[in-house]
């Protein structure tokens, strides 16, 4: 036991070693936060195998350190807490010595990787940075890193954070020396001042929309202000075609429609036309007109005729009216891909709520048989996400369930054949739900994507769409098989399984990781 540090430093210093030189890699799903003693364990390690590195003096050499552990962290993939505890030094020692490229890069490798605040973990560095930079080039980085941050909080809607990262930006501008950085920084003030002021007025909206979801009035004032304030027309369209203004609840009902062929997608580009024809707000209708154009140049290259004529024309009049009008539409929010493997949440002895299930070599499992096995996995996703699950069974005869929030539930391969949706405390018959004898055959993985939004929750196998559940359809009154926590997100069988991938891809807002 006494040399097995000596070992671990061994194996730590090999793998360094053996790959000297590693591209930046991009890991698709995100972790959780490794707990913290292991974390305080991986980092006695780290400074004991580099501990020449450590003792090294200047800028210089501390910026090599820093690069040394960033490299290093993508040769321990499979060890989270030793990987973060290495992305999170490394930031700090690249802080400290002023070296804003390595801060940036490692703050943008340690969020595809793990769940943080992006613009919280910017903050922090800044806020170092702005003291140990050297030259006017780093403080021209500087000023770019923090503007970044502050995309990232106000995509988050927390102003308060964005206006600390807009300090720090403001203060690294002047030390750029050059009239252009300070000029961006102030009109970042402005935009964030306004964004907030309108954020401000909606918010009351929003409170209505919890208890109220379907209110015309309150649905239209959020929607308009997602898609013309914030840019975000995925999220903004469910509510405009709910809102209380005609012309743009049905161009977005043909919108969610998703039109096909060229002559749909150009009748919706003319219904957004239509609708900025009827506003008199002149920002809405630059974002409605190049909206509009957006559709007309994804219908253009099959149409013909005097519909040519008028889609063309109608996009070049769109695109001189904003250049004429001096302003700048906001731009469509840039999200990751972010990923939650629910695998890696669980924990045996507080997740399983029937059954024994274990997780070996990232998959869960259980051999029960009957009275529902089950588990919840610590986790609350946000109003849209992908559920990927991944699973096999060694024979067939009860097959899976899917658990969601709000006691959704889906059921895959009954004795029957049977698939399809129900909800608790609801009764009547699920019309999208059927029958196929021998959908799955055993020890065959098979994938199921539940696509969930907020109008609607649709079950894919494949290319091919089993099921859809509409908000306002009603379904099978359901029983003992049910969670504990309304919600969180679960899977459970009545026959020996394993689950090989259990994988949130979050859509539209960010979901809570519990523990």
């Amino acid at each position: 036991m006494q040399n097995r540090p000596r070992i671990l430093i061994f194996l730590l210093c090999l793998a360094v070693i053996a790959f000297p030189v590693v591209a930046e890699d991009y890991t698709p799903v995100r972790r959780p936060v490794p707990d913290e003693l292991a974390c305080k364990r991986a980092l006695a390690l780290i400074r004991e195998t580099y501990k020449k590195d450590y003792g090294a003096i200047g800028n210089n050499a501390r910026r090599k350190l820093a690069t040394k552990l960033t490299d290093a962290s993508a040769t321990v993939s499979t060890d989270l807490p030793m990987q973060y505890t290495l992305l999170t030094e490394a930031l700090a020692i690249a802080s400290r010595s002023g070296d804003v490229a390595t801060s940036s890069r490692i703050g943008d490798m340690m969020d595809r990787r793990f769940l943080i605040n992006i613009a919280r973990v910017r903050l922090a560095a800044a806020s170092q940075l702005l003291i140990s930079a050297e030259s006017a080039r780093d403080y021209q980085a500087l000023t770019d890193l923090c503007l970044t941050g502050v995309d990232h909080a106000l995509l988050i809607d927390d102003y308060d954070l964005a206006n600390d990262l807009l300090n720090l930006a403001e203060r690294a501008a002047v030390q750029t020396k050059q009239i252009s950085y300070s000029t961006l920084a102030r009109h970042k003030r402005l935009a964030m001042i306004e964004s907030r002021r309108r954020f401000k007025l909606i918010e009351a909206q929003g409170k209505v929309l919890v208890d109220s979801p379907d209110d015309a009035a309150a649905n239209v004032a959020v929607g308009k202000y997602l898609c013309f304030v914030k840019g975000d027309w995925n999220a903004g369209l469910p509510h405009l075609a709910k809102g209380s203004e005609t012309a743009l609840r049905q161009a977005s009902q043909k919108e969610l429609a998703n039109p096909g062929d060229a002559l749909s997608k150009n009748a919706l580009a003319n219904a957004w036309w239509d609708a900025a024809r009827a506003t008199i707000d002149t920002e809405q209708k630059l974002a409605l007109q190049m909206h509009a154009s957006g559709w007309y140049e994804k219908a253009l290259p099959e149409l013909n005729g005097s519909t040519l004529v008028i889609a063309e024309k109608n996009i070049r009049d769109a695109k001189a009216a904003l250049v004429a009008s001096g302003l700048t539409l906001p731009s469509p929010p840039q999200r990751h891909d972010y990923r939650i493997d629910l695998i890696s949440l669980f924990d045996s002895e507080r997740d399983a709520l029937h059954g024994k299930w274990s997780v070996k070599d990232g998959e869960l499992s259980t051999d029960s048989i009957h009275l529902w096995p089950r588990v919840q996995f610590p986790y609350h996703p946000s109003p849209e996400y992908d559920l990927k699950v991944t699973f096999s069974q060694p024979r067939q005869r009860h097959g899976i369930t899917i658990f969601l929030p709000a006691g959704l539930r889906f059921s895959l391969g009954d004795a029957d054949g049977s698939y399809g949706f129900s909800v608790e405390n609801k009764t009547g018959e699920n019309p999208t739900a059927g029958k196929q004898p021998r959908m799955i055959e055993p020890n065959r993985r098979y994938t199921i994507v539940i696509q969930v939004r907020r109008d609607q929750v649709i079950a894919m196998m494949g290319e091919r769409k089993l099921a859809e559940f509409v908000r306002k359809d009603l379904f099978i009154k359901s029983w003992n098989f049910k969670l504990t926590d309304a919600e969180a997100i679960g899977v459970g069988t009545d026959d020996p399984v394993v689950f090989h991938e259990v994988e949130v891809i979050e859509v539209s807002g960010r979901g809570k990781v519990l523990r």
